[in-house]
């Protein structure tokens, strides 16, 4: 990607990256196998399955790797707008496609790999989904199976 930084309110993430551990200030991660043998800047290849996003504000990419993974939604946030820092994909998610979102059903499809069918063009609309955070508020979510 370059330098590019985005157009008019879009930015581009200072990564693209899926988040395997997190370690925050969690100090006993420090000791766990998944640490311990973590290699950091190695590339895979990841398949974007499904894309989740706040039409003007968020854009993100739902994969599922071949290696463990601690994040239970992985992904890749693509853009955000200034409104939204990268870290709000978690909270996007979160609030969708946890058991009981709006979107539980489409995340389950992409996780198994399933295409929509033929009377479905796999786009799904919620609204006015609390998406929690700094400031946390209401927001349509679309989210679009590949």
């Amino acid at each position: 990607m370059g330098n590019w930084k985005g157009q008019g309110s879009w930015v581009m993430p200072n990564s693209y990256h899926v988040t395997s551990l997190f370690i925050g200030g969690n100090k006993s991660k420090l000791k766990t196998p998944a640490y311990e043998y973590f290699q950091e800047g190695q590339k895979v290849d990841v398949v974007v399955r499904a894309v989740i996003y706040i039409p003007g504000s968020l854009v993100t990419g739902l994969v599922f790797p071949k290696f463990e993974i601690e994040n239970e939604f992985p992904h890749l946030t693509l853009m955000c707008s200034n409104k939204y820092k990268p870290v709000m994909s978690n909270a996007m998610i979160q609030a969708t496609c946890g058991k009981g979102g709006a979107f539980y059903e489409d995340y389950v499809d992409a996780k198994e790999g399933l295409l929509p069918d033929k009377n479905d063009d796999g786009v799904s609309t919620a609204k006015d989904v609390l998406i929690q955070g700094k400031n946390a508020q209401k927001e349509n979510v679309k989210f679009v199976l590949l």
